[in-house]
């Protein structure tokens, strides 16, 4: 950007096409920043979800060990509803999981 006129007393003197390039200049830095911000909590959230997964087929694989045939287990996941499945993320969800 060239450089502006200035006041006596040292002020910028922007013209209004000044004051337009800078509002856009300052709002893609705020829209970068904003996805960079959004997109690394998504990245997180991701990894957390798949961790949680990972410790719930954990759990479940211990407990149908623990307590007999995975028939039972079968018959009983049925009468709670079952399995889930997360249409987003495609992830296992299991919330009525209550042994």
């Amino acid at each position: 950007m060239p450089a502006v006129s200035r006041t006596a007393a040292g002020y910028r003197q922007y013209t209004g096409r000044d004051v337009h390039t800078l509002r856009f200049i300052n709002m893609r830095r705020s829209n970068t920043s904003v996805k960079r911000i959004a997109a690394a909590h998504v990245d997180d959230l991701a990894q957390r979800i798949a961790e949680l997964a990972a410790m719930q087929r954990t759990l479940q694989k211990l407990w149908i060990a623990a307590t007999g045939t995975s028939a039972r287990i079968a018959r009983y996941w049925r009468s709670w509803g079952g399995m889930g499945s997360d249409r987003v993320t495609g992830a296992t969800t299991e919330s009525t999981w209550n042994p």
